[in-house]
C-alpha cells in the first residue's frame, strides 16, 4: 500500500472516530437534557384544590410550579386541560388523546408534539393525582432543542474544520514528501535503463525529501562521473592497445621478413646478410625500447609506491647536460640554476622525467640546435625546464604532447626510432609526484617543456 492510500486511509479512520464521537456527544447531552426536564416534571406535582367546578379550568393562581407547565385531567373519558403554559398565550397544547393518556399512566415520561406547531412536550402522567384522577403533566422542549440544534451545528462546523486542516496536512505532506518520492522512483527507472543525466527535481530546502534528494543528486554525479571515467579509461586502453598493436607490428614484420628471407636461401651474399642481420638488430632494440616503455607506463597506471629520498634537481640537470654532451658531443647546450634546488622525489623517475624531456628536444631538432636547462625554485615548488630553439609546434600538437603514441610527424619518429610514449612517461610521473607538466611553444620560437614539483619536506603519500 503506498504512503498516498495510508494517508487517505487514515483521513477516511479520523473522519469516522469524529463522526462518532460527536454522535455520542450529541446523544448524550440530548439524555441528560431530558433527564433534566423529567425531573422538573416530577417536582412540578400540583397542589389542586377542589373548587366545586372540577369540570373547568381553575384559576391561575391555583397552580403553583413552572411558568412552562401544562397540565390536564381526565374527567367522564375527556381530556381537560387545568393549566396552560403562561408565558405566551398562543401556546399550542400537547398532542394527546385519552387513549394515549390512560396507556401512559405510571409509565416513564414520554415525548409528543403539538397540536397545529412544532413545539414538543415531555410528558408525564399522575394515575393517582390530585382529586383521585388521572393528571397529565407536560413541559415544552423548546430550550432543549434549540440547545441540541446549537450543539448540532458546533459539532458539525468543528468536525468540517478539523476534516478541513487534516485534509490540508495530508496535501502538504503529500507535496513534500509522496510526491518528491514519486519523482526519486521515475528517476531511478530512467537510470536503472541506462540513462545516467536524469536528475531529481529540487525539493523545498530543509526537508528530508530535499535533502535526500540532493545527497541522490550528488551520488548520481559521482557515479556518472565514473561511468565517464570508466569509459574514458576503456576508450584509452583500446586505443593504448591498438596503438601499441601498431607500433609492435612493424619491427615484427621486419624481423619476421628477414628470416623468412634467410629460410628461403635469399640471403646468400655476406654483404645482404650482414645489412639483414643489422635492420633486425635495429628493429629488435626498438621494439625493446617500446617493451620497456609499456611495461613502465602499466607500472605507473598500477600506482607503484613511489621511493621518495631528498634530493638536488640542479644536480639532475647537470648530470642530463654531461649525458647529452656524450650522446651528442657537437650539440650546445647550457645548464641555468642559480643555486641547490632542494626536493623529495624519487630519484631515479625524476632522472627519468629530465631524460626524456633532453631526448624529446634533441629528436625533434636539428644537430646545432641549442638546448638549455633551467631550474628555480618557487615558494612552495621547484620549476624545472627544458628549452630548444627548433622549429617550435603549433597549439594543437602541443596540446596533444602529452598523449600516448602520439606523434606530430609518424614518419620522422619511426625513422629516429621514436616510439610516441616519452612524454606520456614524464606526465605520469610527474603526477605521481602530485606535480604539473606543460609545454610553451610556437612556430618559429622553439619549445620550453616545463614540469613543476611540490618541494616538500616529507616523501609525497602514496598516489
Amino acid at each position: 500500500m503506498s504512503l498516498r492510500t495510508r494517508l487517505l486511509v487514515g483521513l477516511v479512520a479520523v473522519a469516522l472516530v469524529l463522526g462518532g464521537v460527536t454522535t455520542w456527544v450529541f446523544h448524550t447531552t440530548r439524555v441528560n437534557l431530558l433527564t433534566q426536564v423529567d425531573d422538573q416534571l416530577e417536582r412540578a406535582v400540583p397542589r389542586l384544590r377542589d373548587s366545586g367546578r372540577l369540570g373547568n379550568p381553575p384559576p391561575d393562581d391555583e397552580l403553583r410550579g413552572t411558568s412552562n407547565l401544562w397540565a390536564g385531567v381526565i374527567v367522564n373519558g375527556e381530556l381537560r386541560t387545568l393549566v396552560e403554559p403562561g408565558l405566551t398565550d398562543t401556546q399550542a397544547p400537547p398532542d394527546l388523546d385519552v387513549a394515549r393518556v390512560e396507556a401512559q399512566a405510571g409509565q416513564p415520561p414520554f415525548t409528543v408534539g403539538s397540536v397545529g406547531a412544532d413545539t414538543r412536550f415531555r410528558v408525564r402522567v399522575q394515575a393517582q393525582g390530585p382529586l383521585g384522577r388521572t393528571v397529565v403533566y407536560a413541559l415544552p422542549l423548546d430550550d432543549v432543542d434549540a440547545t441540541l440544534r446549537r450543539l448540532l451545528v458546533v459539532e458539525l462546523g468543528g468536525s468540517a474544520i478539523i476534516l478541513a486542516v487534516l485534509g490540508l496536512v495530508m496535501f502538504w505532506v503529500v507535496r513534500l514528501g509522496v510526491r518528491p518520492i514519486k519523482e526519486m522512483t521515475a528517476v531511478a527507472q530512467a537510470i536503472g535503463q541506462g540513462d545516467l543525466s536524469h536528475r531529481i527535481p529540487d525539493s523545498t530546502p530543509g526537508t528530508e525529501a530535499g535533502e535526500l534528494g540532493g545527497a541522490l543528486n550528488d551520488m548520481l554525479s559521482r557515479i556518472e562521473d565514473a561511468f565517464r571515467q570508466r569509459a574514458e579509461s576503456e576508450d584509452r586502453l583500446r586505443r593504448f592497445v591498438g596503438d601499441a598493436s601498431h607500433e609492435l607490428r612493424t619491427p615484427i614484420t621486419t624481423i619476421r621478413g628477414y628470416a623468412e628471407l634467410y629460410g628461403s636461401g635469399g640471403l646468400q651474399d655476406p654483404d645482404d646478410l650482414d645489412q639483414a642481420m643489422r635492420r633486425t638488430q635495429q628493429e629488435a632494440t626498438r621494439m625493446g625500447r617500446l617493451v620497456e616503455d609499456l611495461l613502465h607506463l602499466a607500472r605507473l597506471d598500477q600506482g607503484r609506491p613511489l621511493e621518495p629520498v631528498a634530493l638536488d634537481a640542479a644536480a639532475l640537470l647537470a648530470d642530463a647536460a654531461r649525458d647529452l654532451g656524450a650522446v651528442d658531443p657537437g650539440r650546445p647546450v647550457q645548464v641555468q640554476v642559480s643555486g641547490p634546488l632542494p626536493l623529495v622525489a624519487d630519484d631515479s623517475q625524476l632522472r627519468q622525467v629530465v631524460a626524456n624531456l633532453v631526448a624529446n628536444a634533441r629528436t625533434h631538432t636539428a644537430p646545432d640546435t641549442p638546448i638549455t636547462l633551467r631550474g628555480r625554485l618557487e615558494p612552495d615548488t621547484v620549476l624545472l625546464e627544458v628549452r630548444d630553439e627548433g622549429p617550435g609546434m603549433t597549439p594543437a600538437v602541443a596540446t596533444h604532447a602529452f598523449e600516448r603514441f602520439y606523434r606530430a610527424d609518424p614518419a620522422r619518429a619511426r625513422a629516429t626510432g621514436g616510439s610516441g610514449l616519452g612524454l606520456s612517461i614524464v606526465a605520469s610521473i610527474v603526477a605521481a609526484h602530485h606535480g604539473t607538466v606543460g609545454l610553451d611553444s610556437a612556430p618559429g620560437r622553439g619549445t620550453t617543456a616545463w614540469v613543476r614539483l611540490p618541494r616538500g619536506t616529507a616523501p609525497p603519500p602514496h598516489p
